[in-house]
């Protein structure tokens, strides 16, 4: 799992990171009649690739596999742990991006699974 740095302080901002090895581009930007950040997705050229993608805590983004997309998934998370998404302040902040590589994913699905059956007991 790679973090993606953010580093918002506008309602609009673009940053170019690298994920399974290939340069694309992020472009956020407020959305503030709905209260939601949005995101465009993009290749390393610029070329968007998704638009208009709702920035939604512990929801797997993207289609690896799909022509264009690198092989696995962005996940906003809840640092705080409350699940909560995020107000205009919270992104980079209370509220981190990461990239799950597809083949990482089943081995995390498989730790959550045991940490609640943990908490649960």
């Amino acid at each position: 799992m790679q973090t993606i740095t953010i580093n918002q302080e506008n309602a609009y901002f673009k940053l170019t990171t690298e994920l399974g090895g290939q340069s694309y581009t992020l472009s956020f930007r407020w959305n503030g009649r709905a209260g939601q950040w949005v995101l465009d997705f993009g290749d390393g050229d610029g070329n968007v690739i998704a638009a208009g993608i709702r920035c939604v805590v512990s929801k797997l983004l993207l289609q690896p596999g799909a022509t264009g997309y690198p092989p696995g998934y962005l996940l906003f998370v809840d640092t705080a742990g409350g699940g909560v998404d995020m107000g205009f302040a919270d992104l980079g902040r209370r509220v981190q991006l990461y990239y799950v590589p597809a083949d990482e994913l089943a081995a995390l699905q498989l730790e959550y699974l045991a940490a609640e059956e943990a908490a649960s007991s």
